[in-house]
C-alpha cells in the first residue's frame, strides 16, 4: 500500500485529553473501526515536539508527509479517517496552528477526569515510566515549586511538564486555551468518571471553585458521576454507524454512546 499523503482523505481526529483520562481506551475503540486508520504509535507527539508554525505551506506539507504521515500512517487507505492520541497537544495549543492549516476540518476529542483522582494516577504512572523518582505523592507534590525552577527533576524524565502536578490538574484553563486555539466547534469533551458510589462527595468542599487544590475559581471542572462505559457496548454501537463515515464516528460516539456511561458534561471556565 502506498504511503499516506495530504492528498488523501482530509478527515483527521485527534484525542488530545489529559494524561490518565482514558485516552488509551478511546484510542482502542477507534482502532477497531474499519473506516478509521489509527497511528502506528498511539501518541506520536509530533506537533508538540516540533515547531512548525513558521513554515510556509509548501515546506509544511513536505515535512509533515515525510516525517509524520510516512512514519505513523504508512498503511492507511486513502478513504480512511486518520486518528491519533497525543495527550501533550492539550498542553500545547499554540502548536495546533499547523494542524488546522493542513486539516481545516480536523476534530479533537478532549478526554478529562476528576483531577483529584487523575493526579495520583498520573504520579503512579510516571513512577512506572521512570519520569518520577519520588514514590510518595505528597512529597512529589511538595517538589512542584522546585521543579518549576528546573530543580529536582529526574534525569530519566522525558517531559518534565508532567511533573508539574499543579499545572496538570488545571483542566479548566487547559480546555479554555485549547478552545481558543482550535475553536470550540471542533471539539468533543468526554469525562472518565468514577461511579457515584466511589465518587461520593466529589462536589463537596474539596473542589468547589478549584481544579485541584490551588487553582483559581474559574477553573472549576463540573464532573458527571455516571457509571463507567462498557467497552463492548461502545464497540457495538460504533460498528453500527452507517456510511458515509465522516465525523459521525466521533459525533455519535460522543453524543449518544458516551451518554450512557462516561457522560460528557460542561467545563465551567
Amino acid at each position: 500500500m502506498k504511503a499516506s499523503t495530504l492528498s488523501d482523505s482530509s478527515r483527521f481526529a485527534f484525542i488530545v485529553g489529559a494524561p490518565r483520562c482514558g485516552t488509551t481506551t478511546l484510542a482502542g475503540f477507534l482502532q477497531q473501526h474499519p473506516d478509521v486508520c489509527f497511528s502506528a504509535v498511539k501518541e506520536p507527539h509530533y506537533f508538540s515536539l516540533h515547531d512548525l508554525n513558521g513554515l510556509n505551506d509548501k515546506a509544511l506539507r513536505e515535512r509533515v508527509e515525510e516525517e509524520y504521515l510516512a512514519r505513523f500512517f504508512a498503511d492507511c487507505g486513502s478513504d480512511q479517517m486518520k486518528a491519533e492520541g497525543s495527550v501533550t497537544y492539550l498542553y500545547a495549543p499554540e502548536k495546533m496552528e499547523p494542524v488546522l492549516r493542513l486539516w481545516p476540518d480536523a476534530r479533537f476529542v478532549i478526554a478529562l477526569r476528576d483531577p483529584l483522582s487523575m493526579l495520583p494516577s498520573l504520579h503512579a504512572r510516571l513512577l512506572v515510566t521512570g519520569d518520577e523518582d519520588i514514590a510518595d505523592f505528597t512529597r512529589a507534590w511538595s517538589k512542584v515549586g522546585e521543579r518549576a525552577q528546573g530543580h529536582s527533576i529526574p534525569r530519566s524524565a522525558i517531559d518534565p511538564r508532567f511533573l508539574r502536578y499543579d499545572q496538570a490538574g488545571m483542566l479548566g484553563s487547559r480546555v479554555e486555551q485549547f478552545f481558543e486555539a482550535v475553536g470550540r466547534e471542533r471539539c468533543q469533551r468526554h469525562f472518565r468518571s468514577r461511579t457515584a458510589k466511589s465518587s461520593g462527595s466529589i462536589h463537596g468542599k474539596q473542589d468547589q471553585g478549584k481544579d485541584c487544590t490551588t487553582g483559581p475559581g474559574r477553573d472549576q471542572v463540573a464532573l458527571d458521576l455516571g457509571d463507567r462505559l462498557a467497552s463492548d457496548d461502545f464497540d457495538r454501537h460504533l460498528r453500527q454507524l452507517q456510511h458515509p463515515v465522516g465525523y459521525r464516528i466521533l459525533d455519535h460516539a460522543g453524543e449518544r454512546v458516551f451518554a450512557r456511561g462516561a457522560h460528557y458534561d460542561q467545563v465551567h471556565v
